[in-house]
């Protein structure tokens, strides 16, 4: 016993209840605040897949490059090279979540029925060649290698997690110098990556997803994934087809955003555009950008205009919530849709192309809006 609680008992015994009752507290054993806890460091990116089904292999050696930075003001906002205008992890990148308005999707609203499948191929396709895919893939995540799929198109290659549901590589196929368009790196930019939903589908999230392959619809123009939750809370389809992929979330166990964080064209430089469907064009590696998107089907594009590539993204569906653009590290484009509000189900298509004219890529995703349900 302390020294200090023999005291206190002695005055207990010379009728100072008082101060017995008062001190008497100090004798219980403190609760041990100094615990912390405490990130893991690990090897920079490796891809490594095995053979698939049609003999061919994985590509080895993604690139993971530093950018330089910009300053300076764009339309009226306020421009932070460096600064990340979104949560790591994934979320509001616009700041406060608005209240949506009528017709727009509300917090925590029910899910309903899945939406319409889509088809195992689409007649027309603007771009030509036949696909493949292999469930033998890996990416090496936090020193280990980590099963994935593997996803060739004529337009891109895809690496996506089987446990997390997301994309962790997206190599442009227009030359054999393809570059990544996300390029992940658990040691240099591990918050790289897509669809980056918070709740699911991010490193990191608390639901772990299953991914197969829908075999019955595996044709040379189609690719079908399918990612389900443990408690199957979430749920999401992934069709890729030979222009384009189309994710259609259709359960969510809590509101969303639809981020990608990456590298345009594998290095985020002076070369590279943020642009609206209406043409209006900001520079990529400085902007700070907070808008609400157009229309019924909503689209935008990062154009890299020394490569000569664009990737553009759709959500098909229509609300009053704010969309951003940033960057984060210097390096990384942040490009957040929905403001953290959106609800299942939902549908995005996005898709790399070999040019930057905006009526070029206008009429791309003019073909994919034609060939995509919205329901």
């Amino acid at each position: 016993m302390s020294v200090r609680c023999v005291v206190q008992r002695l005055l207990g015994l010379l009728g100072l209840l008082g101060l017995l009752g008062l001190f008497g507290w100090s004798c219980l054993p403190r609760r041990d605040l100094d615990a912390t806890a405490q990130g893991t460091g690990s090897a920079g990116v490796l891809d490594v897949a095995g053979s698939n089904p049609g003999g061919d292999t994985a590509i080895a050696g993604s690139k993971a490059s530093g950018g330089t930075t910009s300053t300076g003001g764009l339309a009226g906002a306020t421009a932070s090279a460096g600064k990340s205008s979104e949560p790591q992890g994934g979320g509001d990148a616009a700041g406060a979540a608005e209240v949506p308005s009528a017709g727009a999707p509300s917090a925590g609203a029910p899910s309903t029925e899945p939406l319409t499948e889509l088809p195992a191929g689409l007649p027309d396709s603007p771009v030509t060649g036949d696909m493949s895919a292999s469930a033998d893939a890996s990416w090496e995540v936090n020193g280990l290698p980590e099963p994935a799929f593997q996803v060739i198109t004529p337009s891109a290659t895809y690496f996506l997690l089987k446990k997390s549901g997301m994309l962790v590589s997206m190599v442009d196929n227009f030359d054999a110098s393809g570059d990544d368009w996300i390029s992940y790196s658990d040691s240099f930019r591990p918050h790289r990556g897509l669809p980056n939903f918070g709740g699911c589908c991010q490193l990191g999230a608390a639901a772990q997803m299953t991914t197969t392959l829908d075999s019955a619809s595996h044709t040379t123009g189609h690719v079908r994934l399918l990612s389900i939750s443990a408690d199957e809370a979430w749920s999401l389809v992934w069709d890729f087809y030979r222009s384009h992929v189309t994710v259609t979330v259709n359960r969510a166990a809590q509101p969303f955003s639809f981020n990608y964080r990456g590298a345009p064209g594998g290095l985020l430089d002076s070369s590279d555009r943020i642009v609206f469907s209406s043409g209006e064009s900001h520079a990529a590696l400085d902007a700070l950008l907070s808008t609400k998107l157009p229309d019924e089907v909503q689209w935008l594009y990062i154009a890299d205009d020394m490569r000569k590539r664009s990737l553009f993204v759709l959500q098909f569906a229509a609300d009053s919530l704010t969309d951003a653009y940033g960057v984060a590290d210097l390096d990384t484009s942040v490009l957040t849709l929905g403001n953290a509000r959106l609800n299942a189900p939902l549908r995005f298509s996005l898709g790399l192309i070999d040019s930057t004219v905006h009526s070029v890529v206008q009429a791309r995703v003019n073909y994919v809006i034609g060939a995509t349900p919205a329901k």
